[in-house]
């Protein structure tokens, strides 16, 4: 029995994904059978908040009375804020990342067996294990980042028809603002793109827009209604804004999430924090380039375990920098040259998207956080995806050259 070339390549991803999710669980039974499992740096919180969720009188969660944490625990709260609940949870969206990487590396370009080395590259990422594990939001916003890279990723033609692209785009990024307000930046480029294809085709296209719009902006919505029924204040997410802020710009801040400062009121931090970029401009933007070369740092083994398992950060991380800055570049350029039309092919829209969220990641990052490894794990199988791509890129570079002299060696007599 004999198999095409195309049906290796999709037997050889089938195992990949599968394989990896395989790993992922064993990780967890692994960790069942060590009697004690870790909910994550935030998790223990999180948790007790969908707890208290599930125990209050009505929907309206009356026993959380925190607005300092982003409203993930309802999450949490949906699967039963057991163990078990949070994990499936957490194992669908990671599976479904990993197929969104799959689609997103053949949009750019990738053939052969490179998507499935593009699956592994970010499916053995070591963190993703502790993660899916975790009562954390990382893992969740990671398949926000790459599921909406997926289903925008497409020529513009296709982005003005194919209106279900625009409505579960909608709901994913509804969904993971919602978790956290952090990948608001995932509205921002779809609103870029939308924009831009309206622009080409000069018209207004009412449907997609209402399609996008309603399942975005409905659960935030209704998160601040809520909160205003609950405690008189239109609070759309959380409070914990000014505190980020005041972390990042501060007489003792480092750039690092230590040393921590003294707490400020919550209602001043904010204030606080404008306060000292005002008087120490200098030193405010010191921090934020140290910030932003600290998003590219390795991991230390404190965060993530043994170093031999981050192998992924000391080769991918840096191809991935590579792959950010070549893509950077292209984007550009094309914008320069093409400018309404950079959206007219596939492999376009897709990496002016990646290059958009690392770079937002980066600047939010920079501004409004400090940093530490965990913070970059949304934008990991963007970083991974970029590194598989560089090297396939200079695979096929190199591949064309010697099909090139071979070539002009056959035409010699």
């Amino acid at each position: 029995m004999s198999f095409s070339r195309r049906s290796l390549e999709r037997i050889a991803e089938a195992i990949a994904i599968v394989g990896v999710v395989a790993l992922h669980i064993v990780y967890f039974l692994l960790c069942l059978r060590k009697g004690h499992i870790d909910p994550g740096v935030d998790g223990e919180v999180y948790r007790q908040l969908a707890r208290d969720y599930l125990n209050s009188p009505t929907l309206l969660g009356e026993n959380c009375k925190i607005v300092f944490w982003t409203p993930w625990y309802l999450f949490i709260a949906a699967v039963g804020a057991t163990q078990g609940g949070v994990f499936l949870l957490q194992l669908s969206v990671f599976t479904i990342s990993l197929v969104a990487v799959l689609n997103v590396a053949k949009k750019l370009g990738m053939n052969r067996y490179w998507p499935t080395l593009a699956v592994l590259s970010y499916g053995l990422y070591w963190p993703t294990f502790d993660y899916v594990v975790f009562y954390q939001y990382e893992n969740f916003l990671a398949w926000g980042v790459i599921t909406t890279l997926c289903l925008l990723g497409a020529n513009r033609a296709r982005l003005e028809r194919e209106t279900w692209r625009w409505l579960a785009a909608g709901i994913v990024v509804g969904l993971t603002v919602l978790a956290h307000s952090r990948v608001a930046g995932l509205a921002i480029l779809c609103g870029i793109i939308f924009v831009s294809v309206c622009l080409r085709t000069r018209r207004f296209l009412w449907l997609p827009a209402f399609a996008f719009m309603v399942p975005l902006l409905l659960p935030t919505f209704l998160w601040g209604v809520r909160n205003r029924l609950l405690w008189g204040q239109w609070i759309f997410s959380s409070t914990s804004f000014g505190y980020n802020l005041y972390v990042g710009f501060n007489p003792v801040a480092t750039g690092s999430f230590m040393p921590q400062p003294p707490y400020p009121p919550l209602d001043q931090a904010a204030q606080m924090a404008w306060d000292f970029i005002r008087s120490h401009p200098s030193r405010a933007l010191e921090l934020i380039l140290w910030k932003l070369i600290r998003y590219w740092e390795i991991s230390e083994p404190s965060q993530f375990g043994p170093s031999l398992f981050l192998w992924q950060e000391r080769v991918l991380m840096p191809l991935g920098l590579v792959g950010y800055a070549i893509g950077l570049w292209r984007t550009l350029r094309r914008l320069w040259t093409l400018r309404l039309n950079l959206f007219e092919e596939t492999s376009s829209t897709i990496l002016f998207s990646t290059v958009f969220m690392i770079t937002y990641f980066q600047i939010f990052h920079a501004i409004f956080y400090v940093f530490t490894p965990r913070f970059r794990i949304p934008a990991m199988p963007i970083i991974s995806l970029l590194g598989i791509w560089v090297l396939w890129e200079a695979w096929t570079n190199c591949s064309e050259k010697r099909g090139t002299k071979c070539l002009k060696s056959a035409d010699t007599p």
